[in-house]
C-alpha cells in the first residue's frame, strides 16, 4: 500500500524544483485525518472498476489498485494549503502531496 511520509520512515523533506513539498507530516490531527481518508479508500475505493479505468490512461498505463498497492508510493505533507494550493503529484517521483 502507498506509504505514508511521517516522522522515523527516513524519507525526509523533498522541496521539488516547481516549489512542490513533499515533507512528513508532523501535525498529529492532519496525520489522523489522512490516516482515516486512507482507510476509506482502502475499503470502498479499492477495486472500483471505474476508478481503474481512469487511472489505465494516466502516464504509465496502471490502475488504480496498482498504484494503491505499491510501497514505492508515499503519499507527504503539503503544509501551504491555499484556495491555489491543495497538494502535487508526481508520477515520474512516486510522490503525492496532501494538504490537510
Amino acid at each position: 500500500m502507498a506509504r505514508i511520509n511521517e516522522k522515523g520512515t527516513g524519507h525526509g523533506r523533498i522541496t521539488s524544483p516547481a516549489d512542490n513539498r513533499y515533507w512528513e507530516y508532523s501535525n498529529e490531527q492532519d496525520l489522523r485525518t489522512l490516516k482515516a481518508a486512507m482507510s476509506i479508500i482502502e475499503h470502498r475505493v479499492k477495486g472500483m472498476r471505474p476508478c481503474n479505468a481512469c487511472f489505465k490512461k494516466l502516464p504509465g498505463g496502471r490502475t488504480f489498485d496498482d498504484v494503491w498497492a505499491d510501497n514505492a508510493v508515499w503519499v507527504n505533507y503539503e503544509p501551504r494549503v491555499t484556495s491555489r494550493r491543495k497538494g502535487a503529484g508526481s508520477f515520474r517521483l512516486n510522490e503525492a502531496s496532501v494538504g490537510c
